[in-house]
């Protein structure tokens, strides 16, 4: 805004208006051409004011804004012919003719502007090119055009017969000629390395995000949503940002942090002249603050410094490491048998509904991925963000440094689906402020089989007070102090090998439970017994069994040692990796 202020204020003033005006106040009557040359130096103002529009590639808005004020200096020239200047009547109506025609064209072209789906065939090709190339070849190019205009502006005039001289023209066509080749070599600088689509690109289904909280629908699954995986072919120039574009949404949806830099790195060298689409992605590697960004790791600010050096941004300045804050650290203790290379993603999440909300953002990424896929329209604003992620070490730990206040959970993607279960170590919403937060070890696990075992009186054998009932969130069994439940498993679900015993209490805190699991063989021996004790309040308790190849009967009971305790659900799973 203020850069179109000064080319109108200095415009203004190198064109004599501020003489136009003090004449204006002196005399009573002014010369129609001087009036006539400070109008259409005025008119010439608003193209080169508005020009920032057209960096922005704000085609039809730059077409609107040249059409108003080349409407508004008509007017007000023509006024001025009517009530300052000594032109006769006849010639002021021929004027206002004049006028109409092209206020008429005006109107009809700022309309048509308006009509323009944000200029996007002009767009798209501004897009192609700048994306494409250098800095120093875009400048090369514009440079050779410029000159070819004034080659064959220059020329054209000197075409016009003179009676001074014969050798004028031979000068104006070389002029022309000159225009031409400049014209010539300009344009093939610049000339799009491909006129295909220089990628090919599609989503492969059957992966998996899982977020390690408790799930809404399911509270013994832990919520996921299908994530498919972006595969990019590239058949043509990698200097394409098409091709820039869908590497770097390949690597986000990979949450693979290195990848998506070398990404970034990549396309800023590629093409050196434009910020084209990579500002969304850089405000979404930190925390940013006008024109200063922090930045959570120190590889993040390395990578920023790189694209400023090869970008030169104007509204970006500094690249600063976060202050001290919070961090959330952990382990991951098995996941298919291994603890190391697994990937992981802090997601920031709301108090209210945070599950449902953290699923949604995953959902959104497919969503303008699929779009991206389908019809990459190069606008300049690519929605989709680089999200804080890690990859677990040789022994399981992970770390989140520089993590702002808030609150988050956690997910990791998975290459297949799986019926990954919750279990006691799950860390669910995590709350950070200004001090680090370690996480216990998380296990991830998985059961393939399993049932939940209903609450209902009839199907436990109860020792002492129990009480039986259903409220608005499902089956529960209170047990005073002393009290007991058991029942045997069917052994359609459960006869021999390994299982794992889910409880799910709420209650005071005070209060206290133990678990017991008998295996008896068919003749009634006991040939295996684990118990588990657990104490009170909203939680779940899990209880480990393993009988080798024995088969027999599952024996389960569940009592409460101290205080009252409320049982909401019990199940089993079985068969687990």
């Amino acid at each position: 805004g203020w850069v179109a202020l000064l080319v109108v204020v200095v415009g203004i003033w190198t064109c004599g208006l501020p003489g136009l005006i003090i004449d204006l106040f002196n005399e009573p009557r002014v010369a129609s051409k001087d009036v006539s040359r400070q109008i259409l130096g005025l008119v010439l103002l608003g193209p080169m004011a508005a020009l920032p529009l057209l960096a922005g590639l704000e085609v039809g808005t730059y077409l609107l804004v040249c059409c108003l004020w080349t409407g508004l200096c008509l007017v007000a020239g023509f006024a001025l012919l009517a009530f300052r200047t000594q032109r006769p009547l006849p010639k002021l109506a021929l004027d206002f003719v004049t006028l109409v025609i092209p206020l008429g064209i005006l109107e009809w072209l700022a309309r048509a502007s308006q009509a323009l789906p944000e200029a996007e065939a002009s767009t798209r090709d501004i897009a192609l090119l700048v994306g494409t190339f250098s800095f120093s070849t875009l400048v090369q190019g514009l440079g050779f055009l410029a000159l070819a205009i004034v080659l064959l502006a220059t020329g054209l005039s000197g075409l016009v017969p003179s009676y001074r001289t014969g050798g004028g023209r031979l000068v104006a066509m070389a002029m022309v000629l000159g225009a031409l080749v400049s014209l010539t070599v300009g344009l093939r600088s610049v000339e799009p390395q491909s006129l295909f689509a220089p990628v090919r690109a599609e989503s492969v289904a059957g992966r998996r995000a899982y977020l390690l909280t408790p799930g809404q629908d399911n509270p013994w699954l832990l919520p996921s949503v299908d994530y498919p995986q972006l595969k990019v072919d590239v058949v043509g120039t990698r200097r394409h940002p098409q091709v820039a574009r869908l590497l770097l949404a390949s690597a986000v949806l990979d949450w693979d942090d290195a990848a998506v830099q070398k990404s970034l790195l990549e396309w800023s060298e590629q093409a050196q002249g434009v910020t084209w689409g990579l500002s969304e992605f850089v405000n979404s590697l930190g925390g940013r603050e006008g024109a200063v960004i922090d930045l959570p790791t120190e590889d993040r600010q390395r990578l920023v410094a790189q694209l400023l050096a090869n970008l030169k941004w104007r509204v970006l300045e500094r690249a600063v490491l976060a202050q001290s804050r919070g961090a959330v650290a952990g382990r991951i203790e098995s996941i298919d048998g291994r603890k190391e290379g697994v990937v992981l993603r802090l997601i920031t999440v709301a108090d209210t509904q945070p599950t449902r909300q953290a699923l949604q953002i995953l959902a959104d990424e497919q969503t303008r991925v699929q779009q991206l896929v389908s019809d990459d329209s190069l606008g300049a604003k690519f929605a989709l963000g680089a999200p804080r992620t890690t990859i677990t070490d040789a022994d399981g730990d992970f770390t989140f440094p520089r993590v702002a206040a808030g609150t988050y959970v956690l997910a990791i993607v998975q290459p297949e689906a799986k019926s990954l279960t919750m279990n006691s170590t799950i860390p669910g919403l995590i709350r950070v402020e200004n001090r680090s937060v370690t996480l216990p070890d998380i296990k991830i696990t998985s059961g393939r089989e399993g049932e939940d075992l209903s609450l209902e009186a009839s199907l436990w054998e109860e020792e002492g007070p129990v009480r039986f009932s259903v409220d608005a969130t499902g089956p529960k069994a209170r047990l005073d102090q002393g009290a007991g439940i058991t029942r045997f498993i069917p052994n359609a679900v459960f006869h021999g090998g390994r299982a794992r015993l889910k409880i799910r209490t709420e209650g005071e805190s005070t209060s206290e439970g133990l678990v017991v699991a008998k295996f008896l063989a068919k003749d009634g021996r006991t040939l295996l017994s684990e118990q588990v004790k657990f104490g009170g309040g909203l939680g779940l308790r899990e209880l480990e069994i393993s009988t080798g190849e024995d088969e027999g009967y599952l024996q389960l009971s569940i009592l409460a040692t101290r205080d009252e305790l409320t049982l909401r659900a019990v199940k089993v799973e079985v068969d687990i990796p």
